[in-house]
């Protein structure tokens, strides 16, 4: 019996080895995450590829100790000492085992050939206990099993298993790996060809490449923290990656590097793959590498350093989570000198209360804390920085040191000490308003760890976390440092320094816009944006990566024309673009080959949404929805289109339905609200678009609304409030300046409520409504001239308003005018012959006159 369980485990353990090559299929297939994947569900899968892999070995290794001791049984007498001893053999068998195969098989043959071993060898144990063999048989049959694994081990391809190492790398495959007791190291290019982007992962995690936003982040990562400190020369970093920060922390004077790796393969792959962007940085006298585990380091090392580098990559990830914890960072703090700074990378793709997490537990050790983030491309990576002392900036210094950064970030198109601070995005008011309320991750609570958020995708999670931050704007003119012994700040540099920081706002608000697939809205705002800067070519990468972007995805349908993914990919990002003919020619020849295909129907429906052809539109919707296609984009276009042909009520039933499918939804929870607006419904108008606010709040549009739903119920501070974050969203125009205006007119401010008028006529000079509120504010100022002239142009503009004449005669019988009141109240009287208001104060106004002059 314990022949055949031993037998059986190594036959499981090779169908297991099977299985393990084709896991990555298996989940495509069968198994895609989405927006709406659970929590449950996203672990549910991972359970059972775990279980599928390990338990039919699991359960007969699991059986051979009964079978054994039943083996070994001389009689019940013996059973306590017989237990005793197998148990302690066994035992002593799995440490022994897993000290080998963990510190010396993977190592010297790879995790492949290891596994094949362990199979053969397991088999030829069972069929030795079935055969009962003597021992010179034995010994024959032992020097058997080293020869076949050894055959093994010469014979099995080192890249077996490297299909589980490109899961999340499908776009790139991989080049080179290297397997050792730390983890497995695997670099991989794009599927571009040689000139491709190269990634450089440990066990399957991204930790750095060539990409633009990856460059953009190592560069950042090593040269700020050396911009900003007042004297590095003490410097510890965490993690090598493609060896890029070193380099770029190393182009400044300091006096010594250390280095902290805790895989060697890291090191050696790096030097091979990426010396293109770390310049041979390990020949450097200064660099000096330590393979230590970084955070023991920090927790146990007696130095102290003027700035600390900590380049964990993904907060949640098992492998980095534990670089995020409150413990690390108030052990980093402890190894800072006076003024030190200590600076981590982290993304923007985690789920928004998680990255709040990391704010939070940030700041909670370091109070001073600034995020930045490069606005040159669809970025995603941040670089948080943080000391125990206010952080400030001698700008006198900032351009001093410029040269020493210049080489490195010029080829991310950051080209200037103007184009580097302008990536400041978040300062600490605003981290900490931000993250109130968020979680602390420490060591003994790993809230990021074991997150138990459910999936969403990454772009939608960069979109949220970016359009927070944008929601809390920076408050730049703190950090500057005014030197009167220096060239300090002049107005015009001042000036300068501003008109960078309004550019980079506009560029973020472009970047959520390419997160929402306005492609061609999206460039547009990069354009505006550049014009404000138009000596910088911070927003040119955009436009780059928009091109090649288009290529890569015609590239892949060229590759497998029969595929429906890649070519409905392409499709969105040709409406994206606004190319929408071209769009709707490759849903034509996509519909021929598959009549039944509500994804492609959808996409059509949007087309000819987007060029208002709301009937075709509705055609195409109809079908998706019929052909099973009932998603919660379909639900919303739906909503949309109701909306256009103004079925207010239906399209309340799409969006809501829509919601029922993704709670989540800004834009759904917008368009209620904006329904509920117009039905006068102002409280309920109000829930719906505080929620879309918290989903995604820079939406100035949506703000502006709030502000409106309070200004109707007559709350003008309220009102006044939203309108005022509505414009630190970047949101203008007439309207939000009129109502402004009226909110503040109503508050008893006038003189401010002017300069909104004005603001909102210069953008719509000929809306009589502005002209009439704008004069009534100057009566009650005493600015009467103006105000006759604004209501003449109102009553000429739109005659069709009683009030306007009414206005109007009783501001001349203000000014003592009677006989040109009298005669505006009988124009008024004559377009308006049933007005109350008219014929009551032209009677007031006629008996006043008849006693004035008696």
């Amino acid at each position: 019996m314990l022949g055949l369980l031993e037998i059986g485990a190594g036959l499981c353990a090779a169908l297991a080895f099977l299985l393990l090559q084709y896991i990555p299929q298996l989940q495509h297939h069968f198994f895609m995450p989405t927006a709406m994947t659970s929590w449950w569900e996203w672990n549910g899968i991972r359970f059972l590829q775990a279980f599928l892999v390990t338990s039919l070995a699991g359960l007969f290794l699991g059986a051979t100790f009964p079978a054994g001791y039943r083996a070994l049984s001389d009689g019940p007498e013996q059973t306590g000492t017989k237990v005793g001893e197998l148990y302690f053999y066994n035992t002593l068998g799995g440490i022994l085992g897993s000290l080998a195969t963990g510190l010396l098989l993977i190592g010297w043959l790879g995790a492949a050939a290891a596994m094949l071993v362990m199979i053969v060898l397991n088999i030829l144990l069972g069929a030795w206990l079935l055969s009962g063999r003597l021992l010179r048989q034995s010994l024959i049959l032992a020097i058997f099993a080293l020869i076949l694994a050894a055959a093994i081990t010469r014979l099995t391809p080192p890249a077996l298993l490297t299909r589980l190492y490109s899961i999340s790398e499908t776009e790139y495959p991989l080049v080179a790996m290297r397997e050792g007791i730390e983890g497995t190291v695997t670099v991989h290019r794009h599927a571009s060809g040689d000139t491709g982007e190269r990634r450089i992962d440990v066990d399957g995690l991204n930790v750095a490449g060539s990409s633009r936003m990856l460059r953009t982040l190592q560069l950042l990562q090593g040269h700020l923290p050396m911009m900003l400190h007042s004297d590095p020369q003490k410097v510890l970093q965490i993690g090598f990656g493609t060896g890029q920060t070193s380099w770029a922390a190393l182009a400044h004077p300091i006096s010594s590097f250390q280095l902290v790796e805790i895989s060697p393969d890291v090191l050696s792959l790096s030097s091979e793959f990426f010396q293109d962007l770390n310049r041979d940085v390990m020949k450097d006298p200064r660099f000096q590498p330590l393979i230590l585990d970084g955070k023991n380091q920090l927790r146990y090392t007696g130095e102290r350093y003027d700035v600390i580098m900590n380049d964990a990559n993904y907060a949640v990830a098992t492998a980095s989570a534990s670089l995020f914890t409150r413990d690390h960072f108030m052990n980093g703090r402890r190894r800072l000198t006076p003024g030190g700074i200590f600076s981590t990378w982290m993304t923007t793709d985690l789920h928004p209360e998680d990255f709040r997490i990391v704010l939070k537990t940030f700041q909670s050790v370091f109070p001073h804390a600034v995020l930045w983030m490069a606005p040159n491309c669809i970025n995603k990576q941040v670089v948080l920085m943080g000391s125990v002392d206010p952080l400030k900036i001698d700008w006198a210094k900032w351009q001093e040191r410029w040269p020493q950064a210049e080489a490195g970030l010029e080829s991310v198109d950051i080209r200037s000490p103007h184009d580097l601070f302008a990536c400041l995005l978040l300062d600490e008011q605003g981290m900490a308003r931000l993250s109130a309320g968020a979680a602390l991750n420490s060591d003994d609570h790993p809230v990021l760890e074991f997150s138990t958020r459910d999936v969403r995708a990454r772009d939608l999670c960069a979109f949220q976390n970016l359009s927070a931050m944008l929601a809390e704007p920076a408050d730049w003119r703190q950090y500057l440092r005014l030197d009167a012994n220096r060239s300090g700040l002049e107005a015009g540099a001042m000036a300068q320094i501003e008109r960078y920081a309004r550019a980079s706002r506009q560029m973020f608000q472009g970047m959520l816009q390419f997160y929402q697939g306005q492609t061609r809205r999206a460039l547009s705002t990069m354009l505006n944006s550049s014009r404000q800067i138009p000596e910088s070519r911070l927003a040119s990468g955009f436009y780059e990566e928009v091109d090649r972007q288009t290529l890569i995805l015609v590239q892949t349908i060229n590759r497998a024309p029969a595929a429906i993914a890649p070519r409905l990919e392409v499709i969105r990002h040709y409406i994206g673009l606004e190319r929408y003919e071209e769009a709707a020619h490759l849903l034509r020849s996509l519909l021929r080959v598959d009549v039944q295909q509500p994804a492609a129907a959808y996409e059509m429906a949007r087309i000819h949404f987007l060029q208002a052809r709301i009937d075709s539109a509705r055609i195409w919707i109809d079908r998706a929805m019929n052909e099973g296609g009932k998603s919660a984009g379909a639900s919303f276009l739906s909503g949309r289109i109701a909306e256009r042909e103004n079925e207010l009520d239906r399209a309340l039933g799409e969006y809501r339905s829509a919601l029922a499918r993704d709670p989540g939804m800004h834009e759904a929870h917008a368009r209620i609200g904006h329904i509920l607006l117009q039905k006068g419904r102002y409280a309920e108008a109000r829930q719906s678009l505080l929620a879309s606010l918290q989903a995604a709040p820079a939406q100035g549009a949506v703000a502006m609304e709030m502000g409106d739903a309070f200004l109707f119920e007559e709350k003008p501070e309220q009102a006044a409030a939203w309108y005022r974050r509505a414009q630190l969203l970047g949101q203008t125009g007439p309207h939000l300046y009129h109502n402004l205006g009226t909110a503040l007119a109503l508050l008893g401010n006038p003189g401010d409520a002017v300069e909104c008028y004005r603001s909102a006529l210069r953008q719509d000079p000929d809306n009589a409504e502005l002209h009439y509120n704008l004069a009534g504010v100057l009566i009650r100022l005493d600015q009467d001239r103006e105000a006759v002239q604004l209501l003449e142009r109102a009553i000429s503009l739109d005659p069709g308003q009683s009030d306007y004449f009414n206005n109007l005669a009783m501001l001349h019988r203000k000014r003592g005018d009677y006989a040109a009141a009298l005669r505006i109240f009988d124009e008024g009287l004559r377009r308006h012959p049933a007005s109350r208001l008219l014929l009551t104060n032209r009677q007031t106004t006629l008996e006043e006159n008849t006693r004035r002059l008696k």
